[in-house]
């Protein structure tokens, strides 16, 4: 179907266009090729376990049964096969006993997960309403993610106050910078598309990593797919389907008719997603000296598991050395994925040395996405989303610890703000320097954790979270 497709391109087409032409025609054949392949399934099915019994009752000889019974039940384990990984993937099951076949297993797994994110009824945020329909639950939600996803105003002297909290140093060289952007080789973008989750939900294009793989195989692709990537990474030139994502919602604890207690998740087209893993690869490759080590959420060799150690035995050292002045304090971000402003983290990645082109990809490809929310399979209408990195796309973990740094620094730097000093052995914690140094701030990923020794810390620290909000749009939890 790809050979046959690759003539009828349009010469006057740009790149994205013709993209959007392959995946959009390839989109329909595969859903009708499902369709009859679906059906054709059933009927073969029953026609077979039709014959096998009939061969069962039918007086027939004992080799004619070794013969024949063998061959009919085998197809029926093919068929059966196919339809069992077809719904282990509905139903979202990783992991399977092995030569486990049980569909009723796993219809049952889908009909809990659907349950579970089964909505019932949504109060509108501006009325206070309860909608229990599906056209006022839309609204509601379209109501609640519009005024999300819009920016409210931050303060330039907060961002240049915050960003002075920086060393000097800490930024990329040419060579670093340079590696953000160079071009993207066929043979690089076909290993990860070979490497990405087989099973990862598609996004509204309905296409897989799996369609995209063979794609990437094609020879007479090559040169479009790395036209495309390219585009995307240079110039922030994107096919339409890459800013149009669907969003799903997640139960979190509380009272499920607030808005605020649906985790909001962004099922983003298979091209795009393998883009920003890209993207995100060479950003992790660079990032570990502009991070300060403190940080340990999404990057490679630094675990949680040492920041839950250091506060245990910050919590073991205080109680021994009797320091009841001594408080270890939680931080909680409201939506901190979704609250993020655009100039905020654009200023941000400029002061890391970020290249230009890499900083307008990033920034227009996240802040300009058409959204529509699933509700109960219902889609809402269309909104834009103009601050908030997507949760659930490979390259916003890494974006948000950038974003968050200059907080983490302001802290770590401030030569008023005490801490605690930490009576470790450096096998414990070979981040910290051989001198004794005070142990201020542990993070992993939007999840801060704070020490605070004087009364004059929950001041500075007041001080420091005041400039990071109005710099970043940023807000504490009550």
């Amino acid at each position: 179907m790809l050979t046959e497709l690759y003539p009828t391109l349009k010469s006057s087409s740009t790149p994205q266009e013709h993209w959007e032409y392959v995946k959009t025609s390839m989109a329909k054949f595969i859903k009708q090729y499902c369709r009859q392949r679906g059906s054709w399934r059933q009927k073969q099915l029953k026609a077979l376990q039709s014959k096998r019994n009939r061969f069962l009752h039918d007086q027939q000889s004992r080799v004619i049964r070794a013969q024949v019974l063998p061959t009919i039940e085998s197809q029926i384990s093919v068929l059966q096969k196919e339809i069992t990984d077809i719904l282990a993937i509905w139903s979202g099951t990783r992991w399977r006993e092995h030569s486990e076949v049980s569909a009723g297993y796993l219809q049952r797994t889908i009909q809990q997960r659907q349950t579970s994110r089964y909505i019932a009824q949504l109060q509108h945020p501006s009325t206070g309403e309860i909608h229990p329909d599906p056209e006022g639950m839309q609204r509601a939600a379209s109501v609640f993610y519009q005024s999300l996803y819009t920016m409210d105003e931050v303060d330039d002297d907060s961002i240049d106050l915050l960003l002075n909290s920086l060393s000097q140093n800490t930024s990329l060289n040419n060579d670093e910078a340079e590696s953000l952007y160079c071009d993207f080789e066929i043979n690089e973008l076909r290993v990860a598309a070979k490497r990405s989750p087989k099973q990862s939900s598609p996004g509204d294009d309905g296409l897989s990593y799996s369609f995209f793989y063979l794609l990437f195989q094609h020879l007479l692709y090559e040169n479009l797919i790395t036209k495309i990537y390219n585009q995307a990474c240079q110039d922030g030139i994107f096919p339409k389907s890459w800013q149009h994502t669907c969003l799903i919602l997640l139960p979190k604890k509380g009272d499920l008719s607030l808005l605020r207690n649906w985790r909001p998740l962004s099922l983003i087209n298979c091209d795009a997603k393998l883009f920003t893993r890209l993207i995100n690869k060479r950003i992790i490759n660079v990032a570990q000296s502009l991070i300060t080590p403190f940080q340990t959420g999404f990057l490679p060799n630094r675990f949680i598991a040492k920041n839950g150690l250091l506060v245990r035995l910050m919590m073991e050292q205080a109680k021994h050395q009797q320091h009841h002045d001594t408080i270890g304090l939680m931080l909680d971000f409201e939506k901190a994925y979704d609250r993020l402003h655009p100039v905020y983290l654009s200023t941000v990645l400029k002061k890391f040395g970020f290249p230009t082109c890499i900083i307008n990809s990033i920034c227009n490809l996240f802040f300009s996405t058409q959204i529509r929310i699933n509700i109960n399979g219902h889609l809402s209408s269309s909104i834009t989303q103009h601050r908030g990195l997507r949760q659930g796309d490979p390259l916003s973990p890494i974006l948000f610890n950038l974003a968050l740094e200059p907080l983490l620094q302001s802290i770590l730097r401030d030569q008023h703000f005490q801490g605690i000093l930490p009576m470790l052995p450096p096998t414990i914690a070979p981040h910290l320097s051989p001198r004794p140094i005070h142990l201020k701030v542990l993070g992993y990923a939007d999840d801060v954790f704070v020490f605070l020794h004087p009364q004059s810390d929950l001041e500075r620290l007041d001080l420091h979270l005041s400039t990071y909000q109005k710099a970043s749009n940023a807000k504490l939890n009550p």
